[in-house]
């Protein structure tokens, strides 16, 4: 469970206290400052903004934080956990396709290297052919 999940849990279990980054910090974070903590409030409201209720005290500057029904489904569903394991995943794969088409195109250019060896092959052939018959030819009539 990542810090935005256990946040949100914190809330869940203690129902319809709310809470500064102060509290959180005092409860859950003790080696983070509250500055960070605001800042993952902040990324959960810009997140879902239905997740928590909230409130911004602009004179003190601090954030106030308390439970929203969204909380459950949200964390019945994986949370932000999860979120970050699918973004997770969908950079891999992005990666794997990006290399895959990497080694496609590779593939390609030495497809067509090997078509232009074949094709020098046979023209060095039908070349050496035609003046071996020559040769053979001349040979020949002048027997």
């Amino acid at each position: 469970m990542n810090d935005k999940d256990q946040i949100l849990n914190h809330l869940k279990i203690n129902n319809p206290k709310s809470f500064t980054q102060r509290d959180f910090r005092l409860q859950l974070f003790p080696e983070l400052n509250e500055d960070e903590i605001k800042s993952l409030l902040k990324e959960i409201i810009t997140c879902n903004n239905d997740l928590i209720k909230y409130k911004e005290y602009q004179g003190t500057g601090y954030l106030a934080a308390w439970y929203s029904g969204n909380i459950d489904k949200f964390l019945n569903d994986g949370g932000f956990t999860k979120i970050e394991k699918d973004v997770e995943t969908e950079l891999e794969l992005r990666e794997k396709k990006e290399d895959l088409e990497g080694q496609i195109l590779k593939l390609k250019r030495d497809n067509l290297r090997l078509k232009n060896w074949d094709i020098r092959i046979r023209w060095t052939i039908a070349i050496v052919s035609f003046i071996a018959g020559l040769v053979v030819k001349y040979l020949w009539d002048n027997k």
